[in-house]
């Protein structure tokens, strides 16, 4: 890409434009990444009124002591302190970040931030909302080179955008971009291969997504769903299912809540359902009628239709639910009352 007004945009990447010991710093930096559009909305004097995450429709915020989810201006003046990893306190160059908080004192066991970009100042850089063009070096190879690289022609300042550290060489002469100016940025979740940088030409550009991270702070989501719901008529083999909850009904159960309140239910019922109880003989005992879209069970409370307890035995079921039907048995031991 490119920007007008500016001579060199420098971006590291390991890999394509540096060496690999560059990937501790990116790793760093990958909770941040996020795959998303930016604006940088420029006032004046090189102050940025605000930057914008398109995709997300969300503020990024400014953060003057860390970096994260967030955006910031490096300036050279903001390294005077002694301590960085390029030991270069009036040339501005990438590694200067290494003193920015978090990762002036980020690391973990095996690959530590540190062992590439050490910082040992006592106190972290700090960025600003406004870009000050200062003496900048871009660098090759390995991060040590940002220790020997010559000074650029123009002056420059460094930029930080979630997961993403630039530097803008301006041309000699040239100022920050002019009120009213936007620049775009366009990041991205995946892998990058090809290109011709620091390690020689390899080959054509190739891009090869990954899943998308939910890092955007601020970020929300909306969904759109529609729901039909239809009724079928019961097959009977929706029917198979059906049965008595206990069986065998033994005196009493944990659905009771008393002696004389007995109660066997029938479960996986559909909307409608005629359940006919017969006695071995084939009496009718009772017939219990089910319609309910919110319940699948129906409770016979173990009495026939004149309201007597059923004695012992073995009892059939019919279930009848449009032109579904199916037969069961269950069995009730009761005390004689």
């Amino acid at each position: 890409g490119a920007l007008t007004g500016v001579a060199v945009i420098h971006h590291p990447l390991a890999y394509q434009t540096l060496f690999n010991l560059w990937r501790q710093f990116e790793g760093a930096l990958g909770g941040a990444q996020r795959a998303a559009d930016y604006n940088v909305y420029w006032g004046a004097g090189g102050l940025v009124d605000s930057v914008i995450d398109v995709t997300h429709n969300v503020v990024v915020p400014f953060a003057a002591d860390h970096i994260g989810g967030t955006w910031g201006f490096l300036n050279t003046d903001a390294t005077a302190g002694a301590g960085s990893f390029d030991a270069r306190p009036t040339v501005l160059t990438l590694t200067d970040f290494g003193c920015v908080a978090p990762l002036n004192t980020f690391g973990t066991v095996g690959a530590p931030v540190s062992g590439v970009i050490a910082c040992t100042a006592t106190t972290p850089y700090q960025l600003s909302q406004t870009a000050v063009p200062g003496t900048v070096a871009e660098f090759s190879g390995t991060p040590a080179d940002a220790q020997t690289h010559a000074p650029s022609a123009g002056l420059g300042f460094a930029m930080y955008m979630p997961g993403n550290v630039f530097m803008f060489e301006l041309p000699p002469g040239g100022t920050v971009p002019a009120q009213g100016t936007v620049w775009s940025l366009r990041t991205y979740i995946g892998a990058i291969q090809g290109g011709n940088g620091d390690p020689g030409n390899e080959g054509p550009y190739q891009f090869t997504p990954q899943p998308r991270t939910m890092s955007a702070v601020g970020a929300s989501f909306s969904v759109d769903y529609s729901v039909t719901n239809a009724f079928v008529a019961t097959a009977d083999s929706n029917l198979n299912r059906v049965h008595p909850v206990p069986d065998p009904y033994y005196v009493t159960d944990q659905f009771e809540q008393s002696t004389e309140n007995k109660v066997i239910k029938f479960v996986n019922l559909p909307t409608d359902a005629i359940i006919r109880i017969y006695s071995l003989s084939g009496v009718l005992v009772r017939v219990l009628e089910h319609h309910s879209s919110g319940s699948s069970e129906e409770l016979w409370d173990v009495r026939n239709r004149n309201g007597q307890i059923v004695g012992s035995g073995v009892y059939f079921f019919h279930i009848e639910a449009g032109g579904a039907r199916r037969v069961g048995r269950m069995t009730v031991v009761n005390f004689a009352q």
